[in-house]
């Protein structure tokens, strides 16, 4: 079923990607138009009408934001959903009523089109925190669990405190959720350690176990920490808040 007559305008400079995002929305039951950059996408927003723009960021000479910029001012809201690889620091701070989705490439292709079907229908799409994720734990019905509620596309996974630590520093994720009880090194020894380079330091961590905790012992985590959950309090809402709230001190 075709959830709008009107087209999706993709703005997108590369044209792999062009391709691949009209395959997806045809697949989904969109038909496409594609402008080559952000000059060229306002031209065209300005000339017709569409049902969402499903919007690169970072694009030389016009970009992104400038489109954003653009239809803020313009007479019709066309709902955005950005597709883009920048980092969280760039996919914060915008207008919930223009901006209705953000998805970070590489992204999930039923997540991509469901963002642009509730966009192009007026539906609120609820938009996942921008980031890539490691979750450090033993359990894998633990790591299970905290996948599932997040419904990310760039998750990974480490089953020590010595992997962990060696996955982040070699390629720094954007934010830990990082269990206490660990083999080998415990999850307090890498906070301190997260804690103490200068190239991690601003790493934001979410504790997420098991342990009953005294106040004393949730005051020393949250030293280094950003949140603390409790294993047995843990649900979706949860989780995503603590996330969401992680990602924004990034900015």
């Amino acid at each position: 079923m075709v959830p709008n007559a009107l087209p999706i305008l993709i703005v997108e400079d590369d044209g792999p990607t062009q391709t691949l995002l009209q395959a997806l929305l045809r697949r989904g039951g969109f038909d496409t138009e594609v402008a080559r950059n952000g000059l060229e996408g306002i031209e065209r927003l300005q000339a017709h009408q569409y049902a969402a723009v499903v919007l690169d960021l970072m694009m030389p000479g016009v970009g992104g934001k400038d489109v954003i910029d653009y239809l803020s001012t313009a007479p019709d809201k066309v709902p955005v959903v950005i597709c883009s690889a920048a980092g969280p620091a760039a996919l914060t701070g915008f207008d919930p009523s223009l901006v209705k989705a953000i998805v970070r490439k590489p992204f999930d292709v039923d997540q991509f089109i469901a963002a642009v079907t509730a966009a192009a229908a007026g539906l609120e799409h609820v938009a996942q925190p921008a980031g890539r994720v490691l979750i450090v734990d033993d359990d894998p019905g633990a790591r299970y669990t905290l996948r599932a509620f997040l419904e990310l596309p760039d998750i990974a996974e480490a089953e020590s405190g010595e992997e962990a630590l060696e996955m982040i520093r070699q390629s720094p994720p954007d934010l830990v959720l990082l269990d206490l009880a660990l083999p080998g090194t415990q999850g307090e020894e890498i906070l301190r350690q997260l804690a103490s380079q200068e190239q991690t330091r601003a790493l934001p961590v979410v504790v997420v176990t098991s342990r009953k905790l005294d106040f004393a012992e949730r005051s020393a985590l949250l030293e280094h920490a950003v949140a603390v959950i409790y294993k047995g309090d843990l649900s979706r809402d949860t989780l995503r808040d603590a996330v969401a709230a992680a990602l924004q001190r990034m900015r």
